[in-house]
């Protein structure tokens, strides 16, 4: 899809799925690569693409990019934004939800940050905002996501699980496939973080058991689902199921960049006391 044969709207959905796989394997380089590749093609999806793996990233991120990120969305007029020029959902998924898409990520970017007015306003601002037909309870559940991040740092986690568990998860099932946007990924493993910090730890293991043999995009969550499972199963006295949820993990990040190694090395730890 990335060829230079190709049409510059499929080379930048070939890139946003380098950039999901690169995540997936833990190496931000390969992101970095991928996304400067489809920002000389595609500046607005690739500033896109960048807010959305930041904001959602399991690793620790870098405070002064996201930062930086919210201002650039903070700058363009949504609005007149045309539809893609190419046929297919693969192309068209974002058509009419771009000023809407930007609500979302501002909103999470400014909860991660810990700017909680900044991140409540920007959800207010998707309450009161329409979906084109076909979105379902998207936008809905793109501010009930901004509001359940926002008061899991600051309410704690049965606030969050209120906010989170109001999410009806409503879109077309082929919207999801072809866009990291619109697969509610992260609002899946946002769940089910805050169900094993609850302590329900079965509704836990489900949801974290939702990301494989689904979509491309939803890969980057596959490897420390594992790594979650690995502490589930532990809490459950289940010492050979939380051993293979290690394994798996370690066999997915066996060399990663250094902002994932803590988990490594917690899984590692983990699996030698098993």
């Amino acid at each position: 899809m990335t060829e230079e044969s190709r049409s510059s709207d499929t080379r930048v959905v070939g890139y946003g799925a380098l950039a999901s796989v690169a995540l997936a394997e833990g190496n931000r380089s390969g992101v970095a690569e991928a996304l400067d590749a489809m920002e000389a093609l595609n500046p607005i999806a690739a500033l896109e693409h960048r807010t959305m793996l930041a904001a959602t990233s399991v690793a620790p991120f870098d405070s002064a990019s996201l930062d930086a990120y919210r201002a650039q969305l903070r700058t363009i007029d949504w609005e007149p934004i045309p539809p893609a020029g190419a046929p297919g959902v693969w192309y068209t998924a974002l058509d009419g939800l771009h000023a809407q898409l930007a609500q979302y990520l501002i909103g999470l970017v400014s909860a991660r940050l810990g700017d909680g007015d900044q991140a409540l306003a920007a959800a207010t601002t998707l309450e009161a905002m329409d979906a084109p037909d076909g979105y379902g309870s998207l936008v809905r559940d793109w501010a009930r996501s901004v509001r359940a991040t926002m008061a899991w740092q600051s309410q704690g986690v049965e606030e969050a699980l209120r906010e989170i568990e109001q999410s009806e998860g409503h879109v077309w099932y082929q919207f999801a496939s072809a866009s990291p946007f619109l697969t509610l990924a992260y609002e899946r493993f946002l769940r089910a973080r805050l169900l094993e910090e609850s302590g329900r730890l079965d509704d836990a293991l489900r949801w974290y058991g939702s990301f494989e043999g689904t979509g491309l995009h939803e890969r980057i969550f596959v490897p420390p689902s594992h790594w979650r499972r690995g502490h589930v199963y532990e809490q459950l006295g289940d010492r050979q199921t939380a051993r293979a949820h290690y394994e798996r993990f370690l066999e997915m990040w066996d060399d990663v960049d250094v902002e994932f190694r803590p988990m490594v090395e917690d899984a590692r730890q983990r699996l030698g006391g098993l």
